[in-house]
């Protein structure tokens, strides 16, 4: 994406000026040493006995030698006169800067990457009560970050509140881990100096400018909506972060949120979502087969039982009209031939009580029919 950089004016002239005045006073200290300070004795200084001509002689040569700096093949350079742009070095190589007047400030050369709010291995994502723990990074100690949370919005409606157990939950309104990234190479090393200074300003800065468009976003849409316009999102975060960074000489590749991240509980909870729906209608139907099974078995008893007593009736019916006595007779006749025969062994006094009752009862109504057969008889 095309950059608007600042107009910081490149002063090349200025350079040669102040080295050939430096080259200048460099020749005449020499000249002032070599006819002025040869006959001057031997001086103590700091301990150690100097010769105030090969002193001078050493100080110019210091000073030349620290007046050269390296700028590596990865990096670019901009150098500058007591604060002021003097010009940009793009070239790689030994640069001559003189030292105390001039000065060379560094940057990364390539893309330079930075997530937000940092590499996902140095997040704590635990509670903010917890104290944060140290790490070792390139051999360097330090402390992991917290994440950036963000509240999404919540689900617009109106009567009922949300239930959870009948609505999606990405519906309702959730806190988020948010982790974004930005991607961007410096043009202007001039430029990017005298607008934001370091790397370090300018990722707080894309921080801030990110994290506002995030809230704002984020809180119009519920987690289902922000997951499904994550695109739209990020064309917004990706415009207003070129914008917010176009006059610092860089050249802005782009920037885009990750999809939010829930927490590991709701996460899991979610992802077991379909295997709970699935067990759930399997219970369903197992439940359903057997109140059928036990519903059928419930209705052949009854057929059976049904059957069992219409023709146990209609077998009593025939005894009684062959023997010429009351439906009743036989019905308790045949009750206290169950009572003796279903049982081997008859104790105590109520056992026995039962048995001879219900002899005595079948006695009577065999007698009864008897009778009741010769008066027929008789007539």
């Amino acid at each position: 994406m095309p950059s608007r950089h600042l107009e910081v004016t490149e002063h090349p002239k200025v350079y040669w000026w102040v080295t050939i005045g430096y080259a200048i006073a460099n020749v005449l200290i020499l000249l002032f040493a070599l006819f002025y300070l040869a006959d001057i004795p031997i001086q103590t200084f700091m301990g150690a006995q100097w010769d105030v001509q090969e002193l001078v002689y050493f100080l110019l040569a210091l000073w030349f030698v620290l007046s050269f700096g390296y700028v590596r093949t990865e990096d670019i350079a901009a150098m500058t006169l007591f604060g002021s742009g003097v010009k940009n070095i793009y070239q790689p190589g030994l640069k001559f800067a003189i030292f105390g007047l001039l000065k060379i400030t560094r940057y990364p050369r390539g893309i330079i990457q930075e997530q937000y709010p940092d590499e996902p291995a140095y997040v704590q994502h635990t509670d903010d009560k917890e104290p944060l723990q140290k790490i070792t990074v390139d051999g360097k100690e330090r402390y992991m970050v917290r994440p950036v949370r963000i509240v999404s919005g919540g689900p617009k409606r109106k009567g009922a509140a949300f239930d959870p157990s009948k609505e999606n939950i990405l519906e309702s309104q959730m806190t988020m881990d948010v982790s974004w990234y930005t991607r961007y190479r410096i043009a202007n090393p001039l430029c990017f100096l005298s607008v934001i200074g370091t790397i370090a300003e300018a990722r707080k800065q894309m921080r801030d400018t990110s994290q506002r468009v995030l809230s704002e976003e984020f809180a119009k849409r519920t987690p289902a909506q922000i997951i499904g316009h994550l695109e739209e999102i990020n064309k917004r975060l990706d415009k207003e972060t070129a914008e917010a960074t176009s006059s610092w000489g860089i050249d802005f590749d782009e920037s885009s949120v990750f999809s939010p991240d829930l927490s590991h509980d709701l996460a899991i909870g979610l992802r077991n979502v379909p295997l709970s729906k699935a067990q759930a209608v399997q219970t369903r139907v197992t439940a359903d087969a057997e109140r059928y099974r036990l519903t059928e078995e419930g209705l052949g008893t009854a057929a059976a039982r049904k059957a069992y007593l219409t023709a146990e009736g209609d077998g009593m019916q025939e005894i009684a009209k062959k023997l010429g006595v009351d439906g009743a007779d036989v019905l308790a006749a045949e009750t206290a031939k169950k009572t003796v025969g279903e049982s081997d062994l008859v104790l105590g006094a109520d056992g026995l009580a039962q048995a001879l009752g219900g002899l005595m009862t079948a006695g009577h109504a065999f007698k009864r029919g008897k009778e009741k057969k010769a008066g027929s008889e008789e007539s």
